[in-house]
């Protein structure tokens, strides 16, 4: 009994081994080689909120391994099952996973080995469909449930398979795969899942321009469409990647694409311009703004916009109709909805025909650009032009600059100007007829002593006309400062605005005196001397400037001769007192003024000043010259600093005592008189030695062949030029033993 109770425990045993021994050969069949573990984790982008149907979205499945596995053939399996989510592009494994797309809601991968510790990944792209839930589960080697045949464990030999986890602790997603296991779902292992929740959207576009549709617009008239997408506030889900497509028609030339944040333009090539924006919340919207530029003189040019052209993102409304205007050739879809709103799709029309242009242009006296002294007066005249059609009711408004004091204010035919109170000027003009102009014209006093003064005129300052071109720049001065506005047409004119500017600069006179015979240089007694006063105004023009020379003792004064501009009422010497109308900035203005020299000996000068009472404020009235010592001719003392002939300038000469010859001029009757003086002299004064002894004198003329004459104290009898040296003279003597001393100049 006891050796039949040992074998048959013997024998019991002996099964109960053999049976583990094959348990234990069925799994070393089947199992891997035994890595520590093997888990999934399926992300995506973006990860969380409520999305629209038709939202792409990006997933990545990471398969992960904590050692190397020995698994032949296909190796680990991998099923990624997706539900309210359609897969879309292109399936990117890495390594050397193999998958198959089985359809849009089921992709099968394999070949999943691993050399050691590391991780795999799939990625792909899916658009969300419409419904409540977007799901993608993802199983890795899928949930083992039994000792079934081909079923790989990752764990050690153990029937019940306790490792294989197939539940995520977070989520219910039995649709998309989601195994059933025993054990506590301490953690997502062989089986992950991701949700999205999707809503609803309703996209709608509008368009709005400038000039308004009912405005008649003109051959090169510029249009601003701006376009406006949203989602309404009565969606639920957010629309990503939302494309928006805007159709320039016939007729149109585009200048600029400018999108709000949140939007890009990456094609714009016209007629049709692509941009996207990277997404909608529900009661979001987002812009973008189009110019364009009308090229034909009449018809009708469209432009049509449209938010998600391919119908990609799931709506409550896909309208794509315009109720108000048939756009086919813009872009106009065709919708069976009833077309009780621009949706999807707007449209604008303008009709080109003869269209109104206001233009401003402002000139200033003195010129803009010019220089101004302080208490200085600046008259600006301001002319708005009307183009095309007639306007009404056309506001203008004139902005003073700075440094000036604003004095008058003149509104010509048809303006009223209710606010003249500086710095602003608002005057309305009642109508401008086409082709036709009006004006105001305004004055302001210089009350800087330095800078640049600027005065700018607008014309529709509010923009509540419409017109061709409303450009608010001048393209050549920044006169933000007095008015002008920021315009994104091209600033190639002065339209709607204009500014002046001037310089406030000190005036400065001079004047220079030159003489001839030269400054400096030795004169005969009996000579001639001509002088040229220069007076010039720098920086800024000069009004009735006063003029002054004075002759020195030892000059006789011959005669003066004002330059243009300028007039002399005082010729009585030694003062010669002459005023120039007006000196332009960087201008001049001369006086000759003609001298006989009568000393004998010693020192002639002549001295020339301008504004000698100071009547003008200058930058620099120097009233001395620092070459000379002219006050016995009206150099004045200035406290200044005297480093040029500023305000005052003489000259001086030498009188050296003249050679002379002796004429015997007997009996009375004709003789022969031969001027050896200096070239130029005065008939009169060449015959002073026989001043009251002669009755006439004869020259005779070669270029005209006839005899020149002159007849003592009588000028409308004589015509005898004046006289160069070494003239031959036929004279009458009546009185007999005359002689004359004449002077011989070398």
């Amino acid at each position: 009994m006891i050796t039949r109770r040992i074998g048959f425990v013997f024998l019991g045993l002996a099964a109960a081994l053999a049976v583990a021994l094959g348990l234990w050969a069925f799994e070393a069949e089947r199992a891997s080689a035994d890595p520590l573990d093997l888990d999934v984790t399926v992300t995506s982008v973006p990860s969380t909120g409520t999305w629209a149907p038709g939202t792409l979205i990006t997933y990545t499945v990471t398969v992960h391994s904590d050692a190397a596995t020995a698994v032949g053939g296909d190796g680990i399996n991998l099923t990624i099952d997706l539900a309210g989510v359609a897969q879309e592009g292109a399936v990117t494994p890495t390594g050397s996973i193999n998958c198959a797309v089985v359809d849009t809601h089921n992709i099968d991968c394999n070949n999943i080995n691993f050399a050691g510790n590391e991780n795999k990944m799939v990625t792909f792209t899916a658009r969300a469909e419409a419904g409540t839930l977007a799901q993608v589960g993802a199983a890795l080697d899928p949930p083992i449930t039994g000792a079934a045949a081909g079923d790989l464990d990752e764990g050690v030999a153990d029937p019940d398979f306790s490792e294989d986890e197939g539940d995520d602790p977070d989520l219910a997603c039995s649709g998309v795969g989601e195994g059933t296991d025993a054990a506590p779902p301490t953690e997502p292992d062989n089986f992950d899942c991701v949700n999205l929740t999707i809503g609803t959207a309703d996209l709608t576009i509008t368009k709005t321009v400038d000039p308004l549709e009912t405005t008649v617009v003109g051959q090169s008239t510029i249009l601003y469409y701006t376009l406006t997408v949203s989602n309404l506030g009565t969606a639920t889900g957010t629309a990503k990647d939302v494309a928006i497509r805007d159709t320039l028609g016939t007729g149109l030339s585009l200048f600029s694409v400018s999108p709000a944040i949140g939007v890009t333009c990456g094609d714009i090539t016209p007629p049709i311009l692509n941009c996207t924006a990277a997404q909608i919340a529900p009661g979001e919207s987002r812009t973008v703004q189009i110019v364009a530029t009308v090229t034909p003189s009449t018809g009708t040019v469209l432009n049509g916009a449209y938010v998600d052209p391919q119908n990609i993102i799931g709506e409550v409304n896909d309208d794509a109709n315009d109720p108000d205007l048939v756009c086919t050739d813009v872009g106009e879809g065709t919708d069976v909805d009833p077309v009780t709103e621009p949706d999807n799709f707007d449209c604008t029309s303008h009709t080109v025909g003869s269209q109104l242009d206001l233009t401003l242009t402002k000139t200033a006296s003195p010129a803009t650009g010019s220089s101004v002294t302080t208490g200085s007066t600046i008259t600006y005249t301001i002319t708005v032009s009307a183009t095309g059609v007639a306007a009404s009711s056309v506001p203008i408004r004139d902005t003073v600059g700075t440094g000036l004091t604003l004095t008058t204010v003149t509104p010509g035919a048809g303006v009223t100007c209710a606010d003249v109170t500086g710095p602003e000027i608002n005057c309305t003009a009642a109508t401008i007829a086409a082709g036709s102009s009006v004006t105001v014209t305004v004055t302001a006093t210089v009350a800087a002593t330095s800078g640049t003064l600027l005065n700018g005129a607008y014309v529709d300052p509010g923009s509540t006309i419409a017109e061709a071109n409303e450009d608010a720049d001048d393209e050549s001065l920044d006169c933000a400062a007095v008015g002008e506005g920021s315009d994104v047409s091209p600033a190639t004119e002065p339209d709607n605005f204009d500014c002046t500017s001037h310089t406030v600069g000190g005036l400065n006179l001079s004047v220079t005196k030159t003489a001839s015979p030269s400054d400096g240089s030795s004169v005969a007694s009996g000579g001639t001397i001509t002088y040229t006063l220069t007076v010039s105004a720098a920086n800024a023009a000069a009004s009735n400037v006063a003029i002054r020379d004075t002759i020195g003792t030892g000059l006789s004064l011959t005669s003066v001769t004002p330059g243009a501009g300028v007039t002399c009422a005082d010729v009585t010497a030694p003062e010669i007192n002459c005023v120039a109308a007006t000196i332009a900035s960087g201008g001049s203005v001369t006086v000759t003024v003609a001298t006989t020299v009568t000393a004998t000996s010693g020192t002639v000068l002549n001295g020339a000043r301008v504004d000698p009472a100071n009547a003008i404020t200058e930058a620099n009235d120097d009233a001395d010259d620092p070459s000379l010592d002219c006050s016995a001719v009206g150099e004045g003392s200035d406290a200044g600093d005297a480093t040029e002939p500023d305000n005052f300038d003489c000259t001086s000469h030498t009188v050296a005592a003249a050679a002379t010859r002796t004429l015997n001029l007997s009996p009375a009757g004709w003789h022969n008189f031969v001027w050896t003086g200096a070239t130029g002299t005065e008939p009169g004064t060449a015959l002073t030695c026989i001043a009251g002894k002669f009755n006439i004198a004869y020259e005779w003329v070669d270029s005209s062949q006839s005899f020149a004459r002159f007849v003592p104290g009588s000028t409308e009898l004589s015509n005898m030029l004046p006289l160069t040296q070494y003239d031959p003279l036929l004279v009458f003597i009546n009185t007999a033993g005359v002689t004359c001393v004449m002077p011989v100049t070398s």
